[in-house]
């Protein structure tokens, strides 16, 4: 109920007027062209720290124009509204051009007034100031997009990407330092709780963790990208699909396996080796499958910060593993953090979270197909676990830690990386698919929580009642037995009296 009235909070306070006719509900432009307007831009655009220039030459050499802005005014913050960008222009032609300007993403930046400049022809270049009346809405990227028409023929020639930023100050540092630590805290109450001879067991039969190991890092993030380039959602959010696919298994996968039933020894397994494994496994799938994301530029992935990020998963966890096998009893103290630390996570995402990051949450309303999406990820790897365990001819217990394993990760990491790591405003953007998930992955579990205790409850009712009714049968039983005793004591006491007065 109360992740309903938040949604619904979320849809109420995203303004009517910022829903755009130019892309879908997922946040993906209908000009499905776009990606290669950008892409053509880009190899035109020479930029360094003191100017941004983009020039385009006529093939036939009868034109040239080139464009230079100031690197530091193409970085704005969001919601700025009204905003003057003032470049310099040079052009050089043989005819005379119309040069006009437009913006291929107006839901971040649009033009207040739209430009068209009309030039005569000059083989002199010629050189003059442009200023471009702007509105600036949400966190994304547009590029300014100049198209030259010279004698009815329209050339792409001029490109200026602007980045509309989300402005960080002392509430987004805490939110940042809340979540290491609480990161920090869950995987070393779970290090905490792991029993190094189980680890042992396990790794003298290592069906189940392997098989843990193959639904996390080759179905997950699989899943992930199939729903990311099949769905009409934006490239960004399918970036941060992507990473969220990538994490390992969460702390609160084991709280979820002991509810329901499932092997606990195994579940704590998987979430350390997963949690290990993660450490070289995470930056390897961003390796290979990042260049599916063509909104991320594979060669600016900064794997040095995201491995850093990652070693709040190893370091904690290898140290819970060395209080357990020096200081058992310590540990077992220790380990009674594990439900708490997950409960308050998720509160504090949501909560904090939200305060610290309303404009990455506001997404959500702007973009609800995003929710059914990320939703849909850890189901799907329920599924996927689950199956896989059936095939593998696994017992009860292990097939509902296998599944839990598989659909919940530890989203907390994804976030951290796309918003500490990644390059934004894309990371931001990305940042609202993990959030998403975080909130969305305890449903399908409740929901198979309380069919659980239902089934539980009617089993024990029946149970009593058939108790009931063998106790019942057996009180009639011995009732009419009680019964036929007394007649005959009755009867006996009679003929006796009948005899003894017959004799006097």
């Amino acid at each position: 109920m109360i992740l309903l009235i938040w949604v619904y909070a979320l849809f109420c306070l995203t303004p009517a007027n910022v829903v755009s006719t130019k892309e879908t509900i997922g946040g993906l432009p209908l000009d499905m062209e776009y990606l290669d307007v950008r892409n053509t831009l880009r190899e035109h655009v020479t930029a360094n720290g003191t100017a941004y220039i983009s020039t385009y030459t006529d093939p036939t050499g009868s034109f040239a124009v080139s464009i230079s802005c100031d690197p530091k005014r193409l970085r704005v913050f969001e919601n700025l509204g009204n905003y003057s960008l003032e470049c310099g222009l040079s052009y050089s032609s043989n005819k005379d051009i119309s040069l006009s300007f437009t913006s291929d993403y107006p839901v971040s930046v649009g033009f207040a007034i739209p430009l068209v400049l009309n030039f005569s022809s000059s083989l002199n270049q010629s050189i003059q100031n442009v200023t471009f009346s702007l509105v600036v809405s949400q966190i994304g990227d547009a590029y300014i997009v100049g198209r030259v028409t010279v004698t009815d023929r329209s050339h792409l020639a001029l490109g200026v990407r602007m980045l509309v930023l989300r402005e960080s100050g002392v509430v987004d540092s805490i939110f940042r330092i809340g979540l290491i630590i609480l990161l920090i805290l869950a995987t070393f109450f779970m290090g905490c709780e792991v029993d190094i001879n189980v680890i042992r067991s396990y790794a003298k039969k290592p069906i189940g963790p392997l098989l843990g190991f193959f639904c996390q890092f080759i179905i997950m993030p699989a899943v992930a990208i199939a729903l990311a380039k099949l769905t009409p959602i934006n490239p960004a959010f399918g970036f941060g699909l992507f990473i969220s696919g990538c994490c390992p298994g969460g702390g609160a996968s084991n709280v979820w396996t002991r509810l329901l039933g499932g092997d606990l020894d195994l579940s704590l397994t998987m979430t350390l080796f997963s949690s290990l494994a993660a450490l070289g496994m995470l930056p390897l799938l961003l390796f290979a499958f990042a260049r599916f994301f063509t909104v991320i530029d594979v060669s600016a992935v900064p794997y040095g910060p995201i491995a850093a990020n990652l070693l709040y998963l190893f370091v904690p966890v290898t140290a819970g593993l060395l209080i357990r096998h020096f200081r058992p009893t310590w540990a077992d103290r220790l380990r009674r953090g594990v439900q708490p630390t997950s409960c308050i996570f998720l509160t504090y995402v949501i909560g904090f979270g939200t305060f610290a990051n309303f404009s990455i949450f506001r997404l959500m309303g702007r973009y609800p197909l995003i929710i059914v999406i990320g939703a849909a990820l850890p189901v799907i790897g329920y599924v996927a676990g689950f199956l896989m365990a059936l095939l593998c001819r696994r017992s009860w217990p292990v097939v509902v830690a296998i599944s839990i394993e598989t659909g919940v990760q530890n989203v907390g990491v994804g976030i951290l990386i796309l918003i500490s790591a990644i390059p934004q405003p894309q990371g931001d953007l990305g940042a609202v698919m993990p959030i998403i998930i975080a909130i969305t992955t305890p449903i399908g579990l409740l929901i198979a929580l309380i069919v659980r205790l239902v089934v539980r409850r009617r089993k024990r009712r029946k149970k009593q009642d058939e108790e009931q009714l063998e106790e019942g049968s057996w009180d009639s039983h011995c009732s009419l037995d009680t019964g036929i005793e007394d007649q005959k004591r009755i009867a006996g006491e009679f003929r006796s009296s009948n005899e003894e007065n017959g004799k006097f």
